[in-house]
Parts: structure tokens; C-alpha cells; sequence
């Protein structure tokens, strides 16, 4: 599930390779580095086969990739921290910042981006507007006006604007 399928995808799919391996480590023990080794070993040996690889990059070359990934990993793969901190913004109390709305649905977005603060120990964490869409059943045009207000608000701010590779990093503002 981590091979590439094409040309320049090797960097993607290292990280792959490395949120896959902490979703093996979160249902049990934790991997030992030789196993890490192995498990690039083979995803090395599976991409030369394909003829997948860079001209001109070495295993290690690569294998520096993979180890780099696995130290930048934050969440294992299958796991989206938004869908996470949607269901704890659902189900825990909400900030106090909440209160600025009236609704349900204002107030959760605000609850969804504390979970989001909380979940990444305060540092900037990205949420796509599409993502805020799909879980408060609204447009992706909506969600962005909403997450906006809540800038304007004060409750979280930009800190990183998107790319056309990069969803907004934003900041938690209030606590």
C-alpha cells in the first residue's frame, strides 16, 4: 500500500511507510528499529523492482527518507486527527470560547479547533476546509467563511496560509 505507482511519489510514500508502521505500533508494541529496517527493506526492494526509483539516488539515500519520516510521523495511517478531535468535540465539554455562537453547529467548529490544539500540544495544526465541510454536512465555502470568522473572533489564528500542496495551519488562540 506504500509503493509508489509512478515516478516522484517515493517521498510520499516513505511517509506512508512510516504512518503505517506507527498504526502496527499503536495496536500493540512498539516496533523495534531492526524491524523498521526491515519493513524499508523490503519497500525498497519492492520500488527498485518497479523501476520506481530516482536516477541517481542510493538506498541510502533513501533509507535517510524513510528514517526522517518516521521522526516527522505524528499519526498513524488510517487515523485523521480532525475526524478524532470532531468525535472528542462531540462528546467532551466545550471551551468557553464556544459561547461566542448560539448553535450546535458554531459551537462545535469552535470545540473541533480546541480538540485540534490540544491534540498537537498547542503547535499549528491544519484543517482543510473540505475536511470542516464533510463533518458539519456544509459547503467547503461555508466551512472557510466560518473558520475566517473565527479569526476575526480571535479564537484562532493563521499561521501558515494554504499552498496548492498545504491545507491553512492555524493556531488555537484562546485557553
Amino acid at each position: 500500500m506504500s509503493l509508489p505507482s509512478r515516478e516522484h511519489q517515493n517521498n510520499a510514500a516513505l511517509f506512508k511507510l512510516a504512518r503505517a508502521l506507527m498504526a502496527v505500533e499503536a495496536g500493540g508494541k512498539p516496533l523495534s528499529l531492526a524491524e523498521k529496517r526491515d519493513a524499508f527493506a523490503q519497500w525498497y526492494e519492492a520500488a527498485a523492482s518497479r523501476q520506481l526509483l530516482r536516477e541517481g539516488q542510493t538506498r541510502d539515500d533513501y533509507l535517510v527518507e524513510f528514517m526522517n519520516a518516521t521522526q516527522k510521523a505524528k499519526t498513524p495511517l488510517g487515523e485523521s486527527p480532525a475526524e478524532q478531535a470532531w468525535k472528542r468535540a462531540q462528546s467532551e465539554p466545550l471551551p468557553p470560547e464556544a459561547s461566542v455562537f448560539e448553535t450546535k453547529e458554531g459551537k462545535l467548529l469552535v470545540a473541533l479547533c480546541w480538540q485540534l490544539h490540544l491534540r498537537f500540544k498547542g503547535e499549528p495544526w491544519f484543517l482543510a476546509t473540505r475536511t470542516v465541510a464533510r463533518l458539519t454536512g456544509r459547503t467547503h465555502t461555508t466551512a472557510a467563511t466560518w473558520l475566517s470568522a473565527l479569526c476575526q473572533l480571535a479564537v484562532i489564528e493563521v499561521v501558515h496560509p494554504h499552498t496548492p500542496t498545504k491545507a491553512t495551519r492555524f493556531r488555537y488562540l484562546k485557553s
